[in-house]
């Protein structure tokens, strides 16, 4: 049995903003992109609910009832745990037992047991949403068979290497303390923008490495089988005697929808192609719960800008095990453009561009920037948010500091927003800024998701099922962490 609950990307580093070309990155950050329409949907802050600021816990303790019991029933969730305990098959993709992609066990990198690091390390107390103050680039997941939290972050310990290291932390009590479960290092190279999947019996960590995918599988069984290091590369398009520059990614399996045995993983990765400098998204899935991986298919090519690092994915069924189901990645074009890209997993090993279904959500104008989006997903549910700033002269907004804006599907991505507009957006009217948008659904369909507003941790939910109305007030935090919070899971 699964357990409901909704899971928010609250834990709190500051980093670096990148784009896939360094040397222009100052021009990203001051890129002008924004929508068609002008509809608003106005939030004075004075109906915040920050007439104090509280801890997460305290109000969670306080609210949980109302905030994250769907109002909707959990009708889907129920029927699809009936589907899965009836040990239904699952067909596999056309052509799902192509070649593997170009991968290697690599035998450099080194696994630090617990046993290795301080007894300091071993258990952290949460402290709301903060961890660890020096750690950088975290994701997280749940193992939804008992509700397990699951964060890995990148963190330098100089008794191992000079390079970024992965540590792996487990709360089994919402966070309030955290164990510690494994981490890696390489003496040559740094682990770079770790992103994890929980399964069953294992977790599975995708990252960079030397310009290359790496990943690492541990067995969480009783069987305790131990861990692996694989390395895979990206060839080429046009030369394949050259690699492509890995940047980042996400990695998301569909174990929500299928039984263990049924479950498969997925990752979308951002490469640099050093010969166009274009830069691509690609496609790698996993049929053996991230032992192997089959070869990579190129989805955007020379195209894609830039892509959120950890929450750019979502997975979509009307129904499972019925053979309709699809992969969805945001990103941002060179056009500036947010698009929104849907994959169809049982054709694309076979024909890529039959498969793919790229749809401009958002287009860049001269008034307008929009910074590419989270995805969240719950069967044919779509919703998508990210920042937006307005140029001098719109029509639209005279704000300095970004909004919010939101679109949204109840069809699987054939319909966006409403008959009215496509996009919506939340204004500000004290103009403070807002930044980097994490959205999620909970198993029971509760949407939820956090951002920062004037440098402080904010939250809201929504249980109605609607886009437009029935959400919950905004809660602030009273994080105890120094300085500006930064959203760490975006890009």
């Amino acid at each position: 049995m699964k357990k409901i609950a909704i899971l928010f990307s609250l834990i709190v580093f500051c980093i670096a903003q990148n784009n896939p070309r360094n040397n222009q990155s100052a021009v990203f950050e001051q890129i002008s992109i924004v929508p068609q329409q002008n509809i608003v949907i106005d939030i004075e802050h004075s109906q915040l609910h920050n007439d104090s600021f509280i801890s997460l816990s305290e109000y969670l303790k306080e609210n949980k009832d109302n905030i994250f019991n769907s109002q909707n029933g959990d009708s889907n969730y129920d029927e699809l745990l009936d589907m899965q305990n009836q040990g239904l098959s699952r067909n596999k993709p056309t052509n799902w037992n192509m070649q593997n992609a170009i991968q290697s066990i690599d035998n450099d990198s080194k696994e630090i047991d617990s046993n290795d690091i301080p007894q300091s390390l071993n258990k952290l107390a949460g402290d709301d949403v903060k961890i660890i103050p020096t750690g950088s680039y975290p994701a997280i997941d749940i193992a939804e068979s008992n509700g397990d939290l699951y964060v890995v972050f990148n963190y330098v310990n100089t008794t191992y290497s000079q390079y970024k290291m992965f540590y792996i932390y487990k709360s089994n009590d919402d966070g309030q303390t955290w164990n510690y479960v494994s981490g890696a290092y390489s003496s040559a190279y740094a682990f770079e923008h770790p992103v994890i999947s929980v399964l069953k019996d294992y977790i599975i960590v995708s990252y960079q490495k030397d310009d290359n995918i790496g990943i690492y599988r541990k067995d969480i069984s009783s069987a305790n089988s131990g861990s692996t290091f694989t390395t895979i590369k990206i060839p080429n398009q046009n030369n394949s005697t050259i690699n492509d520059e890995v940047m980042w990614g996400s990695i998301i399996t569909d174990k929500f929808y299928y039984d263990e045995s049924n479950t498969w993983a997925y990752l979308n990765y951002l490469t640099y192609d050093t010969q166009t400098e274009g830069a691509n998204i690609y496609y790698l899935v996993s049929y053996d719960q991230g032992a192997t991986w089959k070869t990579p298919v190129a989805i955007i090519s020379q195209s894609a800008w830039a892509m959120r690092y950890s929450i750019s994915s979502g997975y979509t069924t009307p129904k499972p095990y019925t053979g309709v189901d699809y992969l969805w990645f945001t990103w941002l074009s060179n056009d500036l453009d947010l698009y929104a890209t849907k994959v169809d997993i049982y054709k694309v090993q076979t024909d890529p561009s039959a498969a793919t279904t790229n749809i401009k959500l958002i287009a860049e104008t001269d008034t307008r920037n929009i910074y590419h989006g989270t995805v969240a997903t719950y069967f044919d549910k779509i919703f998508i948010t990210g920042m937006i700033y307005w140029e001098t002269g719109s029509k639209t907004s005279s704000n300095k500091n970004a909004d919010l804006y939101m679109t949204f599907s109840d069809d699987g991505g054939e319909k966006w927003g409403t008959e009215d507009y496509s996009w919506y957006y939340w204004k500000d009217v004290l103009d403070k800024q807002e930044w980097r948008p994490v959205a999620t659904y909970g198993t029971n369909g509760v949407l939820g998701f956090s951002w920062t507003y004037d440098g402080d941790l904010y939250f809201r939910t929504n249980s109605t099922g609607e886009y437009l109305q029935g959400w919950n007030p905004s809660v602030a935090s009273d994080v105890n962490s120094s300085g500006t919070i930064i959203h760490s899971f975006s890009y």
